[in-house]
């Protein structure tokens, strides 16, 4: 097989756009804080977008021998944000499969896949990679507040 995949060409891959200013109010700052989370939200949505339209297109364009299916789960809680990968393949056919065989590529690890789909996932990864180290940058300037909070208590 080729690396020239057309599906690859045309796989959107999502850009983090960054936060908005934050307030000089520290009254608004709670509120600029859920909006960011919900921005941060938003962009893990796109990602998963971006891969189930790019999941569509390698399965009809690549031949193999049994139907697959992928799926990117992210999980938005207010702790944070995770992924998981989830491939399936269905032997026999996806009506009547005679066995599936289920595979979670967790945090990035990969093992033994074909380069097309190490091609696909490589591409989201860089997505998901900006989604983390935006919500890290969310995550220490929320500890700030809460510890400028705390201090402004003890006066």
């Amino acid at each position: 097989m080729s690396n020239n995949y057309q599906f690859l060409s045309l796989q959107r891959v999502p850009i983090f756009g960054g936060f908005e200013p934050a307030p000089s109010e520290l009254s608004y700052v709670e509120e600029w804080i859920e909006s960011q989370r919900d921005r941060l939200a938003n962009f893990a949505d796109e990602v998963v977008d971006a891969f189930a339209e790019c999941h569509r297109a390698a399965a009809t364009e690549i031949e193999v021998d049994y139907p697959f299916e992928y799926a990117l789960e992210v999980c938005v809680r207010r702790s944070g944000i995770n992924h998981i990968w989830h491939r399936a393949i269905f032997y026999g056919g996806r009506e009547s499969p005679k066995r599936v065989d289920y595979h979670e590529i967790s945090q990035n690890r990969f093992a033994d896949i074909p380069d097309w789909e190490r091609l696909v996932y490589e591409r989201v990864i860089n997505s998901l990679n900006s989604l983390y180290k935006h919500q890290a940058q969310l995550l220490k300037l929320i500890q700030r507040y809460r510890a400028l909070q705390a201090s402004l208590r003890q006066f």
